[in-house]
């Protein structure tokens, strides 16, 4: 918002105009340096410069430099570039329609084919209730897909269940769980999305921290292409 009225100088409209300017530019050059040193990551990554410097993985040497995840940074990574590509989407979070907390829940699944819905939908909620309105609009275009692909599509959506027998301190902790994820997103949230979430943490960890043990899997290969997008080790 520009402010139109010229202050009289040592007035406090003057100091608060100058301030106003400074947090601009802190801003600005926040933003400047986040993405050099998403730059620098990224370079740390695909030549593992990490280790030269005693880390096991890039997920260890953030958290040790940042005190922040592996999956955070991708996250981050993935909210710029979506950013950059999707002018809508980096106008929505910059005027404050659309909750900060959910920019990487949105940057997961937007494309500009989607973007308008992505944001009416989210727009002015709360991060659980756009979370869940996100989640509504998956659930759809899932089902649609599934819905348009031949029963003999080797990449059709099937669904399968598991059954795993625990003993009580490990049921303890998945209760917890539950009721963490419940607080977070509402009663929306499944069993299922939550083992996904548990998966695809324990994925990037191995393929961080033990790629060789990984080599041949097609899941390890994947998380591979896609950058790590899940969160990655921390030192031991």
């Amino acid at each position: 918002m520009e402010i139109q009225n010229v202050a009289p100088p040592g007035s406090p409209l003057a100091r608060a105009q100058e301030l106003d300017a400074i947090l601009i530019g802190c801003v600005e050059e926040g933003r400047r340096l986040k993405r050099q040193a998403f730059a620098i990551l990224d370079e740390m990554e695909d030549r593992q410069f990490y280790r030269e410097l005693g880390f096991n993985s890039l997920g260890a040497y953030i958290w040790d430099r940042w005190g922040k995840s592996y999956r955070w940074f991708r996250d981050q990574v993935k909210i710029e570039k979506m950013r950059e590509q999707i002018p809508m989407f980096s106008e929505a979070l910059d005027s404050g329609r659309v909750q900060p907390a959910l920019a990487k829940e949105i940057a997961r699944i937007i494309t500009p084919a989607n973007a308008e819905t992505l944001i009416m939908v989210t727009e002015g909620r709360s991060y659980r209730d756009g979370l869940v309105a996100l989640q509504d609009v998956e659930a759809r275009r899932t089902f649609e897909e599934g819905k348009a692909q031949s029963p003999d599509d080797p990449t059709r959506l099937e669904f399968r269940t598991i059954k795993v027998v625990v003993n009580e301190e490990t049921f303890r902790v998945w209760v917890d769980v539950m009721t963490i994820s419940e607080r977070i997103v509402g009663a929306s949230s499944t069993y299922s999305k939550i083992v996904e979430n548990m998966l695809d943490a324990a994925l990037s960890e191995f393929v961080h921290s033990f790629p060789q043990a990984c080599e041949g899997v097609p899941a390890a290969s994947r998380e591979e292409s896609d950058g790590g997008d899940p969160e990655g080790s921390v030192p031991a």
